[in-house]
């Protein structure tokens, strides 16, 4: 009876040893489960600031090559030497005046569209403007050519102011207001 009993404490300490190692099993490959799922999800989180940093370099790079773009750009207009005979041709680009045709308006129409296309605001003031000459002549040159620049003003914008001076006044000269002193 004693070796009986002695079997049977046997079989529940061996029993117990194995739930104890099946328990320690399960929790193991609970924990080799939570960390798995840890090691995801981190993953994933680094992938996502990964991401993240990278669409913000990206936006930072696109910001760079516009600030270089836009200095390009004003460093092209500075240095730019267009031609006066093409404000010469135009003048004002009016019909109305004197040597106003709807050759003139075309052409000007064409010049604003060629050259201030992108900017709607200058483009409006071209095609509007009572002042083309000046404005042609700032275009055709940059800051760098200021001689040629008046060069212009002298050959192309005074041409029509000429013509009118030289008309008398009945033909529709010009009126100015002067206060007396």
């Amino acid at each position: 009876m004693r070796a009986i009993k002695e079997k049977q404490l046997e079989n529940q300490y061996n029993l117990r040893q194995k739930e104890t190692q099946e328990a320690a099993a399960k929790i193991k490959k609970e924990a080799i489960n939570a960390i798995q799922h840890r090691r995801a999800d981190l993953e994933l989180l680094i992938k996502k600031m990964k991401q993240k940093q990278q669409r913000r370099s990206n936006s930072l790079a696109v910001k760079l090559q516009t600030v270089r773009n836009s200095m390009a750009e004003d460093i092209g207009k500075a240095y730019k030497k267009g031609s006066a005979a093409k404000c010469s041709k135009i003048g004002n680009g009016t019909e109305d005046g004197i040597g106003g045709s709807i050759e003139k308006v075309e052409e000007r129409k064409h010049y604003c569209t060629a050259n201030f296309s992108e900017n709607y605001a200058m483009y409006q003031n071209c095609l509007d403007t009572d002042d083309f000459c000046h404005l042609c002549c700032d275009n055709e040159f940059g800051e760098f050519y200021m001689n040629d620049r008046e060069s212009c003003y002298s050959q192309s914008c005074n041409s029509d102011a000429k013509i009118e001076e030289e008309l008398p006044k009945e033909a529709g000269g010009r009126w100015t207001w002067q206060q007396k002193v």
